[in-house]
């Protein structure tokens, strides 16, 4: 496939902000529940009960350091997993929506899913200016996107995606009123 028509195609496909926030809600409220609401529940709050001592008990004894470690890694950890595995996170999987390559249209290398994830704590440390970007960038790039050369397009594929990395053709849906 020629450049010219690949660059076409994608145009067409480029997934907006509200999508994209629609996407990041759902992964939010995913990481939510599998990884806040066991603590809710098992502890009360968020944060074991222990952590409400004194603060330089729970810092020097590693507990707090090894916790908080984990809670800012994980969803990384994950994100980076997702990015590599399947090209996308699970709300935007729901949502069909897909990361790939700008230039080809394929899947990320990992460096691009690195560098995207440094790119993503820079879009929102400069008061999330990088992310609004979106709005108004020809690509729907954010700075994220714009550092790793990649872009979220609508895809075929979501759900279908089985967690072998394989994917199905997605049903096509038949208008209501033949015309």
């Amino acid at each position: 496939m020629q450049k010219q028509e690949q660059d076409e195609q994608l145009k067409q496909r480029y997934a907006g902000f509200w999508i994209r926030s629609l996407a990041a809600v759902i992964d939010i409220a995913i990481l939510f529940c599998i990884w806040l609401m066991p603590r809710i529940i098992l502890f009360g709050d968020a944060w074991p009960v222990h952590f409400r001592s004194t603060p330089s008990d729970d810092w020097s004894n590693g507990w707090l350091w090894w916790d908080a470690s984990l809670i800012m890694a994980a969803p990384f950890i994950a994100v980076v997993w997702f990015w590599l595995r399947f090209g996308a996170t699970p709300g935007k999987m729901v949502l069909r929506l897909k990361v790939v390559d700008a230039d080809t249209g394929e899947k990320l290398r990992p460096g691009q899913v690195i560098i995207r994830c440094v790119g993503y704590v820079i879009s929102f440390l400069v008061t999330g200016i990088g992310v609004l970007s979106i709005l108004f960038a020809k690509r729907k790039q954010g700075w994220h996107d714009q550092m790793a050369d990649t872009v979220v397009v609508k895809s075929n594929s979501g759900l279908m995606t089985n967690f072998r990395g394989k994917t199905k053709d997605a049903p096509t849906s038949k208008p209501l009123v033949q015309r």
